[in-house]
């Protein structure tokens, strides 16, 4: 936060939640979740800079640090993922297996607090599971109606 409010450059704040994934632990067994863990991890660091950064916050939940990223560039990025991690052949794992996220993204603002930004982005991801999951909203009321993935 206070490199971008330095140099006066945006970067985005990602809250990811894998959908229904006790579902997919339950039904398919526990290695079986952790092998998607573990490809959803490889689709999203494929699709991620060198400098931005992904972390497991527990369970299901992910967060993404895009630095020097603007909310449409973050956006982007995050629905690129999104498709990839929806059009994966996840019969490779299990049969009949298919595999989501929805995501909420925050742009910081001057003065935010780490705590402000973080709510801003997981209440985007609460609208985006509310929603109808698989796919990404983002938090700014600039762009408050600005949704992709199913059910648009």
């Amino acid at each position: 936060m206070q490199r971008s409010e330095r140099s006066g450059r945006p970067f985005c704040l990602v809250m990811l939640d894998l959908d229904f994934f006790k579902n997919i632990n339950d039904h398919y067994g526990h290695p079986v979740g952790d092998e998607v863990l573990k490809v959803v991890c490889g689709i999203a660091s494929g699709a991620l800079r060198g400098v931005d950064a992904l972390g497991r916050l527990g369970g299901e939940e992910f967060a993404v640090l895009l630095p020097e990223t603007s909310l449409d560039a973050g956006f982007t990025t995050m629905e690129r993922v999104r498709t990839a991690v929806s059009a994966y052949d996840w019969n490779t794992i299990a049969q009949g297996i298919a595999v989501s996220f929805s995501a909420g993204i925050a742009c910081h603002i001057p003065d935010d607090s780490v705590q402000t930004m973080t709510k801003r982005a997981d209440d985007a991801l609460y609208r985006a599971k509310n929603g109808g999951r698989n796919r990404v909203i983002v938090a700014e009321p600039e762009l408050a109606g600005h949704v992709a993935g199913a059910g648009r």
